[in-house]
C-alpha cells in the first residue's frame, strides 16, 4: 500500500460519505448526522481515497450496530495543546493542525474485553459474530490506512450505551483546488461557446474503448481522430496536429510509453508541445510514475469516469464547459446476497484477482473486473457493482474467500 497525497475538498469529501450512507441509516430507522467545525480549511493535502474509505468503514460499521438513536460524524481541528503525539506528527509533516474525525453511535457498544482485539484481522466481538454482515476486516483495513497516513485511531465504548471511534490525521491546509471531486451531480453537456475548436487524438488498440471515447468527445463538441498503435499515434500527431492526445499505454508493436517519448523528442526539435493524457487499465503507482517520466501530463485509469476525463482535458487545455444538473441516483439494493456459487461462473484467476482488489479496497480495480463479466451474468454484475459503488467490500471478500477456501 502506498500513499497518494493530493489536494482534496474536505467538506465535499465528508458530504460524499454522508450521501453514500444516509439511505442505509434511514432503512434502519436511525439518524445520520454530520457536524463540521466552521474553522476547518476547505482544501487540504492528504490521500483522499484512503480518508474516504476510513470514514465509510467507521460510519458504515456504526450504522450496522445501531438499531435505535443515531450516528454522528464530527469533524474538527484537533487542538495540539497537551497532545504530544499530535504535535510530533504535525512537526514532522509541516501541518498547522491535525484534523479529527469522531464517529459516535448509540449502538450496542463494545465490551471492554473485546476492545483490545477489535482491530485484529478476522477478529470479531460477540456482537459482531451475531451480525450476518461482515468478515471482521473493516476495522483492520481502517487502522492500516490510519497508520499509513501517520495518524492514530482511538476507541471509547461501553456496552448498551454506544461507541466513539476517533481518528486524528495530519493534514496540511492548501490553497490548491483539487483536480477532481469525489462526487458531483453536474454532467458536462457541451464546450462553452466561443472557445477555439479542440482536436483530440485518441490512441487505443481496443476498438470498443476507442469508439466510446470518440463518440463521447464528439457529443460534447470535440473533434476526434483515432490511432490503433503507438506508431500510428506518432503519424497522426504529425499529420493532424491535435491539441491533446489520449494515449493508451498498452498497445502492440510501439506502446504508449515509447510513443510518448518519441513525440517528446521530436517536439524538442520543432519547439512545440502537445499535452498527453495517459490511459491504462493498470492502477499501480509505478505505472503512473513511469507514464509521467515518459512525458505524460496527466494519468487516467480505465474505465475512465466521464467527469474525470473532461476535468483532465480542462486542466491541460484551460477549457470551460456547460453543465446539466441532475439529481444523484440512489443505488438500488442487489436482488440477493452475494455467494460463492454466484462467483463460480467466472474463472478462478478472476476470482482471485477480485479477492485481492477487494481486500485492498481498490474500487477502481474491482470496477475493471466487473467490466469483464459477460452480459449473460448481468445479475452477478449488478450485485458486485452495488457493493463496489457503496465501498462495501466485506460481502465481496467473504464470498471470494468461501470460493477460494471452501
Amino acid at each position: 500500500l502506498t500513499v497518494d497525497i493530493q489536494p482534496i475538498d474536505l467538506p465535499h469529501l465528508v458530504d460524499a460519505v454522508y450521501g453514500l450512507l444516509y439511505q442505509r441509516a434511514i432503512a434502519k430507522g436511525i439518524t445520520l448526522t454530520v457536524e463540521m467545525a466552521p474553522d476547518l480549511p476547505p482544501f487540504v493535502l492528504t490521500d483522499g481515497g484512503k480518508v474516504r474509505q476510513i470514514l465509510v468503514n467507521l460510519v458504515g460499521n456504526a450504522i450496522k450496530f445501531t438499531s435505535q438513536g443515531g450516528v454522528t460524524l464530527r469533524v474538527t481541528r484537533q487542538a495540539m495543546v497537551n497532545n504530544p503525539e499530535a504535535i510530533g506528527v504535525s512537526a514532522a509533516m509541516g501541518v498547522s493542525t491535525p484534523i479529527a474525525f469522531a464517529v459516535e453511535d448509540t449502538g450496542i457498544g463494545v465490551d471492554p474485553a473485546d476492545q483490545e482485539r477489535i482491530f485484529e484481522a478476522f477478529e470479531q466481538t460477540q456482537a459482531g459474530t451475531m451480525n450476518p454482515d461482515g468478515t471482521g476486516l473493516g476495522l483492520t483495513i481502517t487502522q492500516r490506512f490510519v497508520e499509513l497516513l501517520q495518524g492514530r485511531i482511538m476507541l471509547t465504548s461501553a456496552p448498551n450505551i454506544g461507541s466513539t471511534f476517533c481518528v486524528v490525521l495530519p493534514m496540511m491546509a492548501t490553497e490548491l483546488a483539487p483536480v477532481e471531486m469525489f462526487e458531483s451531480n453536474q454532467r458536462v453537456v457541451r464546450l462553452t461557446p466561443g472557445q477555439p475548436p479542440v482536436k483530440v487524438l485518441v490512441a487505443d488498440d481496443h476498438e470498443a474503448n476507442r469508439l466510446f471515447l470518440v463518440q463521447l468527445l464528439a457529443l460534447v463538441g470535440f473533434e476526434a481522430v483515432q490511432a490503433t498503435t503507438g506508431a500510428e499515434a506518432i503519424a497522426q500527431w504529425r499529420a493532424e496536429h491535435p491539441d491533446v492526445i489520449l494515449m493508451d499505454l498498452q498497445m502492440p508493436e510501439v506502446d504508449g510509453f515509447t510513443a510518448t517519448r518519441q513525440i517528446r523528442e521530436q517536439e524538442l526539435e520543432h519547439h512545440t508541445y502537445t499535452p498527453i493524457i495517459a490511459i491504462t487499465a493498470s492502477v499501480f503507482p509505478q505505472d503512473r510514475n513511469k507514464a509521467l517520466e515518459a512525458g505524460c501530463d496527466q494519468f487516467l485509469s480505465k474505465p475512465c469516469p466521464e467527469q474525470e476525463l473532461f476535468q483532465k482535458l480542462a486542466d491541460v487545455l484551460g477549457l470551460m464547459y456547460e453543465y446539466e444538473t441532475t439529481a444523484p441516483d440512489i443505488a438500488t439494493p442487489p436482488p440477493k446476497t452475494l455467494t460463492a456459487e454466484d462467483l463460480g461462473v467466472m474463472p478462478g484467476d478472476w476470482i482471485e484477482a477480485l479477492y485481492q482488489a477487494a481486500i485492498l479496497c481498490y474500487d477502481t480495480q474491482v470496477n475493471q473486473l466487473i467490466a469483464q463479466i459477460p452480459p449473460e451474468q448481468a445479475n452477478l454484475q449488478k450485485i458486485l457493482q452495488y457493493h463496489n459503488d457503496n465501498f462495501d467490500m466485506e460481502p465481496i471478500i467473504e464470498a471470494t474467500q468461501q470460493y477460494l477456501n471452501p
